[in-house]
């Protein structure tokens, strides 16, 4: 899975295949919408990746991916909806995951640079529940 910038992703969802089990398996006890946050960056990761030099636009995707998770870890109880994250959650290793070839590495610091000297509103409450690339609707449902 290390061959290429983007991996392997057989199910074409996104999510390079070693990405995807260890989050699944790292989030398999906790709510859905947890796993599912998991990959939402997983993806934003690849876009990222993929496109270095669009990282103005690319920059809307992973930041989508972050604020969905900060509702969930931050904002939800104030608006009707279960805190779902803990700071403890979140670690290194996934980013260490996403960035293990050189290749990743150097794309990601490209992306970093272009985003130099850009100015981003963070988003919180409802607006950034909406962020959510997923039915959180559906998914409060079920736990």
């Amino acid at each position: 899975n290390n061959s290429t910038l983007l991996g392997i992703d057989s199910n074409n969802n996104g999510v390079r295949d070693d990405v995807e089990r260890y989050l699944l398996d790292k989030y398999k006890n906790h709510h859905k919408i947890v796993s599912e946050i998991a990959l939402q960056s997983g993806r934003a990761f690849q876009i990222v990746l993929e496109h270095p030099e669009n990282a103005r636009k690319t920059n809307i995707v992973f930041r989508s991916a972050l604020y969905c998770g900060w509702y969930f870890q931050d904002d939800a109880n104030s608006f009707g909806d279960p805190i779902l994250i803990d700071s403890d959650m979140m670690e290194y290793k996934y980013e260490e995951l996403q960035l293990n070839t050189k290749g990743r590495i150097r794309a990601y610091l490209e992306y970093n640079h272009n985003l130099s000297g850009g100015v981003y509103r963070a988003v919180y409450g409802p607006e950034a529940k909406k962020l959510c690339d997923f039915n959180v609707t559906e998914l409060l449902k079920v736990q």
